[in-house]
């Protein structure tokens, strides 16, 4: 599927219409993916292109630096104008720095936290009362961390509570006018997040989920009743356990370029 920057859209739509924004790679590509081929339009936020399967949807990549509030707000102002409409919010992109909490960079610290936590809270600021004119969904990509102690991580375990526990709270708000507000926590997942990480999963086919079993729980709050909405959603490998890479040295403080 040939991806179209905005200016290029078809003048129809398919009745469902999503903005993702990590769709490049990985879980944020296994949802967008899945979306298509139950015949959605997306928009995806991203700064790279990449490519997809045929789907029975469209694909819409809008270029846009998710770091830059203004240029977030105009791209999703572009967006709601061209289309008066959104059905669902996915926040998936997110990066990972790990190591001795004294030994990360405050420049790549602050990139982690904005990118992680404030740009979703911005996201749905910016898309919430379009949403609540029909009804829609947010479902936010946070980890499993947010719920456990992560040694060497709590900088990204605390933006990672901090998502779910605003996704918590905005269901609380928003419930009453018909939004469902979702947060999904997975565990180990074979993706690109741990290419410049000295850790990744272990080869162990239980040691890990895969990109589209995320997906599969994105697609399992999109298709609950109307009167059902599924707060939150861990998901866990059977079997916890971690390789470390035969580097030769730490790579502690590295962080995953955003999508």
């Amino acid at each position: 599927m040939r991806n179209r920057e905005i200016s290029e859209m078809p003048l129809e739509y398919p009745a469902k219409i999503a903005l993702v924004t990590g769709a490049s790679s990985g879980i944020g590509l296994a949802i967008t993916h899945m979306l298509l081929l139950k015949g959605w339009s997306v928009y995806a936020l991203a700064r790279r292109e990449f490519t997809l399967p045929e789907g029975s949807g469209r694909l819409i990549r809008v270029s846009c630096d998710l770091l830059d509030p203004k240029a977030l707000r105009s791209a999703v102002d572009r967006i709601l104008d061209e289309m008066s409409a959104l059905d669902l919010l996915v926040n998936c992109a997110g990066i990972g720095l790990f190591g001795p909490h004294e030994q990360l960079k405050p420049e790549d610290l602050s990139e982690m936290l904005r990118l992680n936590l404030e740009v979703p809270i911005l996201l749905c600021r910016l898309t919430l009362r379009a949403l609540k004119a029909s009804k829609g969904k947010i479902i936010n990509i946070s980890s499993v961390t947010a719920e456990k102690d992560s040694v060497f991580g709590c900088a990204y375990a605390g933006s990672k509570a901090g998502l779910s526990k605003f996704s918590k709270s905005l269901l609380e708000e928003v419930r009453k006018s018909g939004v469902g507000v979702s947060v999904i926590q997975p565990d180990l997942t074979r993706t690109e997040f741990y290419e410049s990480l000295d850790f990744e999963p272990d080869a162990d086919p239980a040691a890990a989920l895969l990109p589209g079993q995320v997906a599969d729980a994105v697609a399992y709050i999109l298709d609950a009743p109307e009167n059902l909405v599924v707060e939150e959603l861990t998901l866990r490998p059977q079997i916890n356990r971690i390789r470390r890479k035969n580097t030769g040295t730490t790579r502690h403080g590295t962080p995953v370029p955003p999508s």
